[in-house]
């Protein structure tokens, strides 16, 4: 059995007083809901976490005394850190939203690793805050453990925030999901 197109839009249009207002009811109700709705603003970054560099023996012998320095376990290391209950209070504290992504992940051999952060709030300051937030603290705890153990700080690993972000973008894709 094959359905006729043709008559199936002469039916439609023979009962335009029931669909047309249907039809303005549903575009109305639309653009009313989505007016309600807030927009997120996102940043989506990359922390890059780096050794010192060397240029002779004697430093190259100090750097490699550092029990901090195989950077992809670092990175790794760093982003459970940040996943923590500790480092997301210490953001919530600063005035930061505690609701982001953090990963570490290994660059590959010999490249070191990267922290890949995502922050999502209601306003662009908030969002900015938080990943300046976050960064500062994982910087901090990372220089802290650090000088505990003894690590000269010429000779101390560190998080590059070379790319930080100037501004955040509207997130419209996820303006309806629940973060």
């Amino acid at each position: 059995m094959s359905v006729d197109l043709l008559a199936v839009l002469r039916v439609a249009a023979r009962r335009w007083y029931i669909l047309l207002p249907l039809l303005v009811l549903g575009t109305v109700g639309g653009w009313a809901v989505s007016q309600k709705v807030s927009p997120k603003y996102q940043i989506e970054a990359v922390l890059p976490i780096s050794a010192p560099y060397t240029d002779s023996d004697d430093a190259s012998n100090q750097l490699s005394r550092n029990p901090f320095n195989d950077i992809e376990i670092i990175s790794k290391i760093l982003g459970l850190l940040g996943d923590s209950p500790d480092v997301r209070s210490a953001v919530e504290d600063g005035g930061g939203d505690p609701d982001y992504e953090i990963t570490g992940e290994g660059g590959g051999t010999g490249e070191g690793g990267v922290l890949s952060l995502t922050v999502r709030t209601d306003s662009p300051e908030r969002t900015l805050a938080t990943y300046g937030l976050i960064s500062d603290e994982l910087g901090t705890r990372l220089d802290a453990l650090q000088a505990d153990a003894g690590v000269p700080p010429a000779f101390r690993v560190t998080i590059r925030n070379v790319l930080r972000p100037a501004q955040a973008e509207e997130s419209l894709g996820n303006r309806l999901r629940s973060t």
